[in-house]
């Protein structure tokens, strides 16, 4: 059993019976890791909406492993799309983002952990040209081609209202090519009705959507 709890923007913690992840938490709804959660944290890159001081400071306190994108320049394993490596025997993979930083994907007592950081669909549609919106089409399906295939029981995504109607645009094409279990929308601001309309939309088979919209909501799997 796991316990996910969104605490945030794209902060998210997964506690299961043998560790706690951590991704992107931004300082509210957390204490202080404990040795037996055995946790690692993770930071996609070096926004301040993504990247916050007291993960850092538990990392160079002893409190967590950390990982992170290779543009944040903290306390962590810093890792470049492509690179992989086995932390405290979780297995953790890093894929490119569309944005700075990475996405990353976790192995931990089988559960399977995707979050994708800023790697999104950044369209823009109805503010940038007709060129930017193909390069930004070209530069994430690139990205998502690396991910076909990879196995996945929980994603975090972004749908950013910033992207108009088309906000979710993004998530559900990675929801179609990567068929993850659970996809739960993040980055939607102060706008949830976004991650309540994403949530509602017809999935593919064997994929459910589930909106987190206030900070401390949890769901078990």
């Amino acid at each position: 059993m796991a316990r996910i709890t969104y605490h945030g923007h794209s902060g998210f913690s997964v506690r299961t019976a043998q560790r706690l992840l951590v991704f992107d938490y931004l300082g509210t709804g957390l204490d202080d890791p404990e040795p037996l959660d055995r946790a690692i944290a993770f930071i996609s890159h070096a926004h301040s909406d993504h990247n916050h001081p007291i993960v850092q400071g538990w990392a160079r306190q002893g409190l967590c492993h950390l990982a992170e994108g290779y543009d944040v320049h903290g306390a962590g394993y810093a890792m470049r799309p492509g690179d992989s490596t086995v932390i405290e025997g979780a297995i953790v993979r890093a894929f490119g983002s569309t944005d700075q930083g990475v996405s990353f994907w976790v192995e931990s007592n089988a559960l399977k952990v995707l979050h994708a950081g800023d790697f999104n669909l950044w369209h823009w549609r109805g503010e940038a040209n007709a060129d930017w919106t193909r390069k930004a089409e070209r530069a994430f399906e690139a990205i998502l081609k690396t991910m076909e295939g990879l196995p996945v029981d929980v994603a975090f995504f972004p749908v950013d209202p910033r992207m108009g109607e088309n906000a979710d645009e993004g998530a559900l094409r990675f929801a179609e090519r990567i068929r993850p279990k659970l996809i739960i929308p993040m980055h939607f601001w102060d706008q949830p009705r976004f991650a309540e309309r994403f949530a509602e939309q017809k999935m593919p088979e064997g994929t459910r959507a589930v909106a987190l919209t206030e900070p401390g909501a949890s769901i078990e799997l």
